[in-house]
Parts: structure tokens; C-alpha cells; sequence
């Protein structure tokens, strides 16, 4: 049930406070020598390498090149794995914490050059003027905290730990669980997406700032604008500062972790900073139509991205408050605007294609207590059938096992209950008339009548199997017996005539006939036996345990009212109310179909939608 209103709005002279606008603005060129250069100057005394593990950049590029100088080489890494690269005389030793970002330092005679790179497969790093980074290389190297070290060889060793103490640092940003306390120092103020609309707008001027992939960490402080530059545009680099100093910090900075890190004076941060570039900048009054085509931030949400465009299409749903509003044109496009936030719009001009679609349920309603009453007494009434059914096949499958014509006939017998009580399954007798629904209460009473007559069939029918088989068996067992005893009347009287002939004692000859005669009353028993066990005839009776399980057809009382009829009407109630429902989807002419219209009036309900 939908209809389409369609109407625009421009929003080309709405003014834009205190946003940020995409700058785009290439930065200087950074600061930075090559790693080429920097092994061109290295050809004698010691170099030490850090980083989380070895690289081709580590194993290849430096570490290969220098193996055919005179340079010893101090290898610092997280990854035992990787370690194995390496190959010559080094001195490696395995870091237990990861590491992020890298460094080289070049000793020699006495002096310290060191550089700083952002990750480990980076090839421009930062000449660093403070010994500081080399110092913390020290403290890291002969620290407890090295798992196992290799000389040279491919010989996992103990390490040595020769330190007693630290060594002392100025600045120990690079040491474990430090960076990350650097970091927040410059955010310690006021994050941008919680700034608060009251706050003065001089304390955005002229800021400018890089933008943050995946970060949030950019923002303000009491005294001015704090920066935070993300990897990106410097070899990786991220950079942290208060528009003075700060500190040049590896692609990825984390607690618990080594982070090759180094800080800035004020000369170098410039610097630095500069070669970021801008890629926002702050304007407080601004006119939507001047950054159409644009991208834009809010302060106080600078952590969501905006995309102006001239226009936009928007098609959408609207549900509506009153049939009356539904009717009415001017009425749904007013109402629909009052739910729209205009306050900080995205586009120029929209054109609004809106779907209208009729008052919904109330929400605080519930379903109204028919459907559980019906629901029981349906449950009730298809709990019988089913039940009716299982009786069916419980008789069925005794009567199986008999196999050959007998189960076939009764196999389909059943067939033919189960599929009249499947007709009466299917039979929804929720929104059936009184009538309607007496009929079927009838059927399902003759049904019980014909299961029960299949039920004594099939009783009969085993109990006659195992009477014959019992008979087999027995009259078996009697044809074994005669023939037994016939054998041994033989020889009974073979034996009386060979002592006949040989003159034997009347004593002997006496007892053998008393044998004789013995035999053959006993064949005779058993051949009287053979002769009724033949005879017999078997006679139904039915037994108690059967008897006991007739099937009598249960009574059922249904409620005095049906649910509605109509196909997908549901029923509600709230404050006294009753509101009959059909899905949001349905077509607006079902409003006018009589039997939805009689099952309103017939159950004194509103007619509303639902989702």
C-alpha cells in the first residue's frame, strides 16, 4: 500500500559553521638522504642495526653490502626467524619485545652518525643530530630483556647481559611504553569530534592540519593547535607536535613495544611539519554552494568525512500519522520535512521521491489474546490428528512385518486414513464458521470410528500369524516325534522276532513285548496329537492389552469467535482498542476488499498496517 509524493528543497545559501574544508596542498620536500648515500659514507668501524625483524632491505642492501668492507656489524631484532638472513660476521641478538620503525648508527672513532627510518623496508631515513637513539640501541642491546644471541654462526647462545645499569638518556621516547605517552601529551586538551559549539572560534584560526587515515588522534590544546601527522606523505613517517616542537615517530607506534623514535627542535619540527603538506583547512562562516565538489569536516565531528555534492536524488519511505495525512499531498511533504535534519545538509539541491505508506499498528499494542486462544485450541486439534495418524502407522508397521499381500493391502488402507486426516490438518479452522467447523468435527469422529476398525484388522491379522506360526511349528515338531518313535517300534519288533526264533526266555521275551507295546501306545498318542494340532482352527480374541488402546474420538470447545479471514490480517489491542492489521506491503485496493471490510466490522477493529 504505497503512494509517491515527490517534491525538492536547495540548500545552495545555507551557511556552514566552523568546518573544515579538503585543502590538498603539496608539502615541501622533506629533509631526508637515501640509504645509497648514507652506506656510500660508511667504510670502516661499526655499524648497529634495530628493527622488529630482518628485511631484504636489512639482509640485501645493508647487510650485504657492508660484508665486503671492514665493518662490524651489531644486529638488534624481535624475529628469532628471520635472523637466519644474515649472513657473515655479525653480532645478533634477539629483542623479546616487537619493534617498530628502524634505525642504522656508524661508529666510528668515537663518533656517532645515526638515522632514523620509519619501518624496516623504508629507503630515506632521517639524519638524527642527538646520540640519544644510539644510547637506547645500547641499553635495548645488553638488556635483559634479549632472548638469545648468535656470534657469527648459526649457534643459538645465552646472551650476555654486561650492563649493570642504563645507560643514561636524555630523551627515551624510543624506549619501551614511551612513544605512546608522547603522543597523548599533545592531545591532552580537547579532542575535535567532542568540541563543544560555545567555545570561541579564534582557537581555530588558521589552522591547518594533515589528514588522519584511520586515526582520531589530531587535536586542540588550551594554547593552540596540536598536529598530528599520519603516514602517508613523508617515507611513512608520522609526526606529533604542538605548531613548535615535537617528534618524528615510525609508521605504527604501540604500548609495550620499541619505538624508534626521535624529537624535533622547533627549527626541524617547522620544518618537518612543512613537508607534510595541508590537507585541511579551518573556516568558520562559509556558504554550502562555495564547497560543492568538496570534502569537508566539522569540528566538533572531525572525525567523519563529508562529501558535498550539487545534487542527489533521495528515495525513501515515509510511514504516515493518519489515513487523513495519507490522502492528503501537502500533508505528507510537510511531515516528512519536520523528520529531516537540514541543520548540516551534504548536498546543493535534493529532489525527494517519497514513498507514503498508511498508519502503522500502535507500537505499546500487543497481539490480541484470540490468536493465543486460537493458537492452543488449533494445537489442541492438530495434536489429535497427528496422534490419530500415529496410531495409524504404530498398527501399521505390527501388520508389515507379515510382508506379501497382507501388508500391502494394509499398508494402503493406512495410506488412505492418513491422507483423509491430512485433509483435515490442512483445514485452518481458526477462521472457520461455527458450521463450517461442526462439519469437520463430524469427519473427525468417523475418522476415529475407521482408525479403530484398522486398528482391530490389524490385531486380528498378527495374532492369526502367530497362531499359525505356532501351529507349523508344533505340528513340526509332532512329525519328528512319530518318526522317532516309528523307528524305534521297529526295532522293537525286530528284536522280539530274533528272540522268538532263538528260543529265549519267557522272562526275556515278556519284557520286550511290554516294550513294544509302550512304543506304539505313545505313537499312537502322538499321532491323535499330529491329527487335532491339524485340526485346530484359529478363533480372535482380543487380547487386554489391546483392548485397552481403542481409539475414541476426543471432544474439542472452540472459542465464539474466528480470527480474521482475510489472508494476512493479524489481530492487536491496546487501551481498550482492537486494531486489525494487514502487511506494509499490501496494495492500496486492499482497503476496499470485502471480506478484510467484514472482518473489521465482525471484530469492531481500526484497520491499520504493519511492518
Amino acid at each position: 500500500m504505497k503512494k509517491q509524493v515527490d517534491f525538492s528543497r536547495d540548500y545552495n545559501n545555507h551557511t556552514m559553521k566552523e568546518v573544515f574544508v579538503e585543502a590538498n596542498e603539496m608539502g615541501k620536500k622533506a629533509p631526508l638522504v637515501t640509504l645509497s648515500e648514507i652506506l656510500e659514507g660508511i667504510t670502516g668501524g661499526a655499524v648497529c642495526i634495530a628493527a622488529n625483524s630482518c628485511t631484504d632491505l636489512i639482509a640485501n642492501d645493508i647487510c650485504g653490502t657492508l660484508n665486503h668492507r671492514e665493518v662490524r656489524q651489531y644486529v638488534l631484532l624481535s624475529d628469532k626467524k628471520s635472523s637466519k638472513r644474515i649472513l657473515g660476521k655479525k653480532y645478533v641478538r634477539i629483542l623479546s619485545i616487537p619493534q617498530n620503525g628502524m634505525i642504522l648508527a656508524h661508529i666510528l672513532n668515537k663518533k656517532v652518525k645515526t638515522w632514523l627510518f620509519s619501518n624496516p623496508d623504508s629507503s630515506e631515513g632521517y639524519e638524527i643530530k642527538s646520540n640519544d637513539i644510539y644510547k637506547s640501541f645500547c641499553n635495548l642491546f645488553w638488556s635483559k630483556k634479549v632472548l638469545c644471541e648468535y656470534r657469527g654462526d648459526d649457534v643459538e647462545r645465552e646472551p650476555d647481559s654486561p650492563l649493570a645499569q642504563d645507560i643514561a638518556v636524555d630523551d627515551r621516547c624510543s624506549m619501551p611504553g614511551q612513544a605512546t605517552d608522547v603522543v597523548e601529551r599533545y592531545q591532552e586538551d580537547l579532542f575535535l569530534q567532542d568540541v563543544k559549539s560555545e567555545l570561541s572560534t579564534d582557537r581555530f584560526a588558521q589552522l591547518h592540519i594533515s589528514d588522519m587515515p584511520g586515526s582520531e588522534r589530531a587535536c586542540l590544546s588550551s594554547t593552540g593547535a596540536s598536529d598530528l601527522f599520519t603516514p602517508g606523505s613523508v617515507s611513512g613517517f608520522s609526526l606529533v607536535g604542538d605548531g613548535n616542537a615535537g617528534y618524528l615517530l615510525p609508521t605504527r607506534v604501540e604500548d609495550n613495544a620499541v619505538n624508534w623514535s626521535v624529537p624535533l627542535t622547533a627549527k626541524d619540527y617547522g620544518v618537518i611539519s612543512q613537508s607534510f603538506g595541508c590537507s585541511w583547512k579551518y573556516i568558520s562562516d562559509i556558504k554550502l554552494e562555495k564547497t560543492v565538489g568538496k570534502t569537508i569536516r566539522y569540528a566538533d565531528a572531525f572525525s567523519k568525512k563529508i562529501d558535498i555534492r550539487p545534487t542527489e536524488t533521495v528515495t525513501t519511505d515515509y510511514r504516515c500519522k493518519t489515513i487523513e495525512e495519507y490522502q492528503n499531498k501537502t500533508m505528507i511533504e510537510e511531515s516528512f520535512m519536520a523528520t529531516v535534519d537540514e541543520s548540516r545538509p551534504s548536498v546543493a539541491h535534493i529532489d525527494y521521491k517519497v514513498t507514503a505508506t498508511p498508519p502503522l499498528v500502535p507500537s505499546k499494542s500487543t497481539r490480541d489474546p484470540l490468536h493465543k486462544t486460537w493458537e492452543d485450541k488449533t494445537k489442541e486439534w492438530t495434536t489429535a490428528l497427528e496422534g490419530l495418524k500415529a496410531e495409524c502407522g504404530k498398527y501399521c508397521d505390527m501388520v508389515s512385518g507379515l510382508g506379501g499381500s497382507i501388508a500391502s493391502s494394509f499398508g494402503k488402507k493406512k495410506d488412505d486414513l492418513c491422507s483423509q486426516i491430512d485433509v483435515l490438518i490442512e483445514s485452518n479452522i481458526s477462521i472457520m464458521s461455527k458450521a463450517k467447523r461442526d462439519l469437520k468435527v463430524r469427519d473427525y469422529a468417523e475418522l476415529c470410528e475407521k482408525c479403530e476398525s484398522y486398528r482391530v484388522d490389524c490385531d486380528k491379522e498378527v495374532q492369526k500369524d502367530k497362531f499359525i506360526k505356532k501351529q507349523r511349528a508344533r505340528i513340526q515338531s509332532l512329525e519328528g516325534d512319530i518318526a522317532d518313535l516309528q523307528k524305534k517300534v521297529n526295532a522293537s519288533e525286530e528284536q522280539l522276532d530274533k528272540l522268538k526264533s532263538s528260543e529265549a526266555k519267557e522272562k526275556v521275551i515278556k519284557k520286550e513285548t511290554e516294550k513294544l507295546e509302550g512304543l506304539r501306545n505313545n505313537l499312537g498318542n502322538k499321532q491323535n496329537e499330529l491329527k487335532r494340532e491339524k485340526e485346530s482352527i484359529y478363533k480372535y480374541e482380543e487380547n487386554t492389552l489391546h483392548s485397552s488402546n481403542r481409539i475414541v474420538a476426543k471432544t474439542f470447545s472452540f472459542p465464539s469467535e474466528e480470527l480474521p479471514v482475510y489472508n494476512g490480517a493479524s489481530l492487536h489491542s491496546a487501551d481498550g482498542m482492537r486494531y486489525l492489521s494487514i502487511p506494509d506491503s499490501s496494495e492500496e485496493s486492499c482497503l476496499t476488499d470485502q471480506t478484510l471490510l467484514q472482518d473489521v466490522q465482525r471484530l469492531k477493529a481500526i484497520l491499520v498496517v504493519r511492518e
